[in-house]
């Protein structure tokens, strides 16, 4: 017998497997508190037990003049005192880039004293964060010494900081070969003693207890690399996927945090709806899609019959069969679930049902699906093929689960293969958001499925495959950065709009983008598109934002009956003083000057939102509008239908007005702003809450 192997299969198909500065773009997924500004903080059950509890104050005047000693002495006058019952300190880490404030470890009854004192902001408990290339600039339309990339100088200048579980700072995509040394107003720190900062890795700092930003999973690794890898020839994940590994924006500096926000990872809960996080409008938040890079392997059946897979270990052709063996619906897994035995079949290859992300019967069980795979592999089997979950349709996630693969037909990478790409992935979060139901999550579509990039010293490559929408997050980082580096005085609202009105909605077809199901994918799965920077340091038009816009938003959000916590609240985050909820318009969802349109439906009725557009073009230009709505039960109007944008830098405001008689439940639409010279599209969404 060949020696053993593991195979993945997929899907109804199958799958082989086997074994801050303004210029800061920041890319961060898995905060607990993303819309956490938006809930009051629930306390923990014990009032007696010590906790991590991050405190906000509320701003002085001269607290941007204090030095640290006064800083921390401020600090420490809300705590009961410098340390615990048990001897440890209580001040864990003092704050002031963002806001002023501090971590600290408090009892719920002494947070309840504190909360008393003048000055007091607000507290949250400190959660546990949940960790939500060589093909993908390629496939973004990226080329090295050409175009977008040369045109940026490769985002040189700009500094992305990364939210996430630490860097593996040895590993060649950081050195800083062809790095100049970072801004001037830069003034992060690295910490950790086996941490080596250069001019590439400006920053590194944890945020954690251990106060090590040195990474143990690989995850933060893996993200950093995709935004902003240095360019690292003969990468490979066992020799496959083979050539010059970078991020999007290789010549970007990197600051890495254990621990504003600009670019968020939409989640992992798909593809159910209403799973999306970080769907604070504030946020840029990204769902994951696939790439045109296929890890072929083929099961060939007796019949004839071709079963397209993917492998991650490619092995040698065979003309061998080898017996198939299902355990059957009833033993999802090739586990028993009345006994937890696993099932036998020495010679033979075994069909499994993959373990689904997140599923709480599988993981129930001690077992795991690599240790049941090195059971099975142990006992004499050929070979395993996992069958995707119905739930998870073409999407095949590579997992390594060790070992060597048996020998059917492998047919090695494919790159540009003719299959539908970019497709949603299948776990990637949907809407409507839960929490801004007015505002359409996720924002955009980035790759994130099978990503290969840098990978922790344990591993055994250099560099790993990952999936997940934190893989997506960092790539729309990394085209922000390109956007920074080409127009350094827009703000986060133009650039993330430049990026959402200029995205794809078409696949490599040219036809519309499919989710896991090969269905078409709607707005709730892939925002206003998938993510095209090349189009987007161009948009002509953006959608602009600022903190006063955000703030008035806020503070119609929590209404008439909540505006006391609102304006303690709006004070804690803003830092400004001078804005306040009873001063400031109201801004209601569906009216923030959004890129995106949600009209919520009734039975019937008119709806006017109301949107202004910056002219970010070099000039004079012209643009005329025109809905597409392939519904009958819409009559839609723009008021007006022309802009005549005489100069850099113009605004000018119109309306929208849809009325419905609602037969269906959800319609979806777009508006499009078209000039001799761009194409500007706004995502329109007519559906019942």
């Amino acid at each position: 017998m060949a020696s053993w192997s593991l195979v993945v299969v997929v899907a109804l198909l199958v799958l082989f497997l086997s074994a801050g500065p303004a210029s800061v773009v920041y890319s961060y997924d898995g905060n607990p508190y993303a819309s956490g500004l938006l809930q009051r903080p629930k306390s923990s059950s014990d009032s007696s037990k010590y906790q991590l509890y991050i405190v906000l104050l509320k701003p002085k005047p001269e607290s941007g003049t204090m030095d640290m000693a006064t800083r921390r002495s401020w600090y420490r006058s809300f705590l009961p005192g410098d340390l615990t019952d048990s001897g440890e300190p209580r001040l864990v880490h003092s704050y002031k880039a963002l806001f002023d404030g501090f971590c600290a470890r408090l009892t719920e009854a002494e947070v309840e004293v504190m909360s008393k004192k003048p000055g007091f902001g607000r507290w949250f408990p400190d959660g546990t964060m949940e960790l939500m290339t060589t093909r993908t600039p390629a496939f973004l339309g990226l080329s090295k010494d050409a175009g977008l990339w040369s045109n940026a100088s490769y985002g040189k200048g700009v500094i992305i900081g990364v939210a996430d579980s630490g860097i593996n700072s040895g590993h060649p995509s950081f050195d800083d070969h062809d790095m100049p040394p970072p801004p001037a107003r830069w003034k992060g720190v690295c910490t950790g003693s086996g941490t080596r900062c250069n001019n590439k890795l400006v920053g590194a700092r944890s945020f954690m207890a251990d106060g090590d930003p040195a990474d143990n999973t690989g995850h933060g690794t893996h993200t950093a690399s995709t935004a902003a890898g240095n360019f690292v020839e003969d990468a490979s994940v066992y020799k496959l996927a083979a050539g010059t590994a970078s991020g999007i924006a290789p010549g970007a500096h990197l600051a890495v945090y254990k621990g504003i926000i600009v670019v968020a990872a939409g989640g992992n809960a798909g593809p159910r709806p209403s799973t999306i996080t970080n769907d604070a409008p504030w946020l840029l938040t990204v769902g994951a899609g696939s790439l045109d890079r296929r890890l072929s392997a083929v099961v060939v059946l007796e019949s004839g019959d071709l079963i397209q897979g993917e492998a991650l270990v490619q092995g040698t052709n065979s003309s061998q069969y080898y017996p198939l063996r299902y355990p059957g619906d009833h033993n999802n897994y090739c586990i028993d679930t009345s006994s937890d035995q696993l099932f036998y079949f020495a010679g033979n290859i075994v069909l499994c049902d993959a373990f689904r992300r997140g599923n709480t019967t599988a993981t129930a069980s001690t077992t795991s699906q690599a240790s049941i795979i090195n059971n099975l592999k142990d006992t004499g089997v050929a070979g395993v093929v996992l069958i995707n979950p119905h739930q998870r349709g073409y999407a095949i996630s590579l997992r390594d689960f060790g070992g060597q693969v048996i020998q059917v037909s492998f047919n090695g990478v494919e790159l540009g293969v003719n299959v539908e790409s970019p497709v949603v992935a299948s776990f990637s979060s949907r809407g409507p958001s839960p929490t801004t139901p007015g505002v359409l999550k996720p924002d955009v579509l980035a790759p994130g499925l099978n990503i290969l990039a840098a990978s922790v010293p344990q591993a055994r490559w250099p560099f790993a495959f990952k999936s997940g929408t934190s893989m997506a997050a960092p790539h729309v980082s990394g085209v922000a950065a390109l956007i920074k580096s080409l127009h350094p005085d827009w703000s986060p609202a133009a650039i993330k709009s430049a990026i959402m009105t200029t995205a794809d909605v078409l696949d490599n077809n040219g036809l519309p983008i499919m989710d896991e199901q090969h269905n078409g994918a709607g707005a709730f799965s892939m925002g206003a598109g998938h993510a095209n920077p090349t189009r987007a340091v161009d948009p002509g038009l953006v959608y602009d934002l600022s903190v006063t816009d955000y703030a008035g938003y806020f503070c119609d959000l929590f209404g008439e009956e909540d505006q006391a916590y609102a304006e303690d609240t709006l004070t804690d985050v803003v830092r400004d003083l001078n804005l306040t909820c009873s001063t400031l318009p109201k801004i209601p969802e569906a009216q923030l000057n959004y890129p995106t349109i949600m009209v919520p439906m009734v039975d019937s009725g008119l709806f006017t939102v109301q949107r202004t557009l910056t002219n970010v073009g070099p000039g004079a230009e012209t643009y005329t509008a025109k809905f597409y709505i392939p519904d009958d039960d819409i009559n839609s109007e723009v008021s007006p239908d022309t802009l005549h944008f005489s100069q850099t830098g113009e605004r000018l405001t119109f309306n929208v007005s849809i009325e419905y008689q609602a037969t269906k439940d959800l319609i979806e639409g777009s508006l499009i702003w078209t000039s001799d010279k761009h194409t500007v599209r706004s995502t329109l969404v007519v559906y019942r809450k």
